[in-house]
């Protein structure tokens, strides 16, 4: 009995090590959690898809203007990039007795899409609150809102810039316009 008995552990104990050799190709077990992290995509690197510009413009003197406009950019691949921003104008006038002022501010959003490394083509929406220029009442403001289209070229400057100048046509001119057409827009643009 006592021999039998040490056969059964001596069975038992090469059994074990024997177990440690199955191959998960035969047998199908799961893989490690390393091979499946190593399968899944990274996440996306928000820093190295968005940059920060805009445009600006300031000039003194008996006329005053000043506007800001910046944006923040993001790249959605290599062909397509969207953007949001704001708009800032002031716009002053003093000749003697006669004083005006006046400020224009709102949002603006935009998609620029790459035709190729340097040429664009370009929608963007601004909308503004701005003087009511026909309204019986001097300080009334209203919503106005700007369909802009057209294109442009890129510019490189240095790794992690580029200026970009636009050229865009107001497609829903209305009486209460204060864009004129065409419009040129020159912005710089940078990222990290």
């Amino acid at each position: 009995m006592k021999k039998h008995f040490y056969i059964f552990l001596l069975i038992t104990c090469f059994a074990n090590a024997l177990r440690s050799q199955v191959d998960s190709v035969y047998y199908g077990t799961p893989q490690t959690k390393e091979k499946k992290k190593a399968k899944e995509k990274p996440p996306i690197n928000w820093r190295e898809h968005t940059s920060f510009g805009g445009n600006f413009m300031i000039w003194f003197g008996s006329t005053t203007y000043i506007y800001l406009s910046p944006t923040v950019n993001y790249a959605v691949n290599k062909r397509l990039n969207i953007g949001l921003g704001g708009i800032y104008n002031y716009y002053s006038q003093n000749q003697g007795a006669y004083k005006y002022s006046t400020s224009v501010y709102g949002l603006h959003s935009y998609g620029l899409f790459y035709v190729t490394n340097n040429v664009f083509v370009k929608a963007q929406y601004d909308h503004l609150l701005q003087p009511n220029y026909y309204s019986p009442y001097p300080n009334e403001k209203i919503w106005v809102g700007y369909l802009l289209l057209g294109g442009g070229f890129k510019q490189q400057l240095g790794d992690h810039a580029v200026l970009l100048t636009s050229l865009l046509y107001n497609v829903n001119e209305s009486r209460y316009s204060i864009y004129p057409n065409p419009i040129i827009q020159i912005g710089i643009f940078a990222g990290f």
